[in-house]
């Protein structure tokens, strides 16, 4: 699948002469074994379940809930890191100039 409408889309977009590489930057909201019980949920149900039921619903949510914490401060905290990443990746790129 292809997500669209990411950041390196838009360096494409942008440079087309240029290669663009990306990475993701995942950041931990619960522990790994909450995370895949809820994978492993959601692709029960959209494999066996009924999506549009309570229990979709239910699934979703913990879908949800374990990759993103909807809290401020858990949002300032990953943007924050974000932004520290981006820069100690810019710095290494004029390193390697």
């Amino acid at each position: 699948m292809v997500v669209s409408g990411n950041v390196r889309m838009a360096f494409e977009a942008l440079c087309p002469q240029a290669l663009a590489v990306a990475i993701a930057l995942e950041v931990g909201t619960q522990a790994q074994a909450l995370v895949r019980h809820a994978l492993f949920a959601d692709n029960w149900l959209y494999q066996r379940g009924q999506p549009n039921s309570a229990q979709g619903d239910v699934i979703r949510q913990q879908v949800r809930d374990a990759f993103f914490v909807d809290t401020p401060a858990w949002r300032e905290g990953v943007f924050q890191r974000a932004m520290q990443l981006w820069q100690q990746a810019i710095d290494g790129l004029q390193a390697a100039a």
